[in-house]
């Protein structure tokens, strides 16, 4: 039951109502509601559709992977890319060189190896879509070398191994491309070619020039007594 009220008076007129009169004057009232929702649903949708079209989009990466040092100059493809603010590799900021409303040119960030996430930003917010790009890293150049001799998946086992000698000629592999250059047939390496000691005085001494196209080794000399295999 429920008292109703005069609108003159603040006394409540004696007269009163079931609850179930409430009960559906509310449902009556929550399906005009429930009606004025659906009747401006059309008009939502238009607006959210609208908030969409003026986000970045991206549709298409001129290249998929890159070193994870960095520095690939690149191009993102897509649409409203006006007033682009940043555009991110899992996380890290690119160098943005141009951009048009449908074109992005940057140069990539240094990033740990992996597949990341590429987002635009814009004034108008984030890209939604997703694209991905894979960092490799580096193959260091005796590795190229490697896998230049057996095979692009070739490592440092079996007969690619650094200490092998595939083609039982007396120079390991390592030393074939140390001291004679990544050019030389390891078939047909020769020891007599390796650099050989030199007495001077009381000294022994190796003399020897890198060859071309070699990088990234340390050479070294390990002296004996007995001058041995120890």
């Amino acid at each position: 039951m429920a008292n109703v009220y005069n609108t003159a008076t603040t006394s409540p007129i004696s007269e009163t109502y079931p609850a179930t009169a409430l009960s559906i004057r509310d449902s009556l009232l929550l399906a005009a509601q429930r009606s004025e929702i659906i009747a401006a649903a059309p008009s939502i949708s238009a607006h959210v559709n609208s908030i969409l079209s003026i986000l970045p989009n991206l549709s298409t990466l001129s290249l998929t992977s890159g070193a994870t040092e960095g520095g690939t100059l690149m191009n993102i493809g897509g649409t409203s890319f006006a007033g682009v603010t940043a555009v991110t590799f899992g996380g890290t900021e690119a160098m943005i060189v141009s951009f048009t409303d449908t074109v992005i040119t940057m140069i990539t960030p240094a990033h740990s190896a992996g597949v990341v996430d590429v987002v635009v930003t814009t004034p108008a917010g984030r890209s939604a879509d997703r694209a991905t790009f894979t960092y490799v890293a580096s193959l260091s150049a005796l590795e190229s070398w490697r896998q230049a001799q057996f095979g692009p998946s070739a490592t440092n086992t079996g007969n690619a191994a650094d200490a092998a000698d595939p083609y039982r000629t007396g120079v390991p592999n390592l030393l074939v491309y140390a001291f004679f250059g990544p050019a030389q047939d390891l078939a047909t390496a020769q020891v007599e070619q390796l650099p050989q000691a030199t007495l001077s005085g009381d000294s022994l001494g190796y003399q020897f020039t890198e060859p071309s196209g070699v990088s990234g080794l340390t050479y070294g000399a390990e002296w004996s007594a007995t001058l041995g295999n120890d």
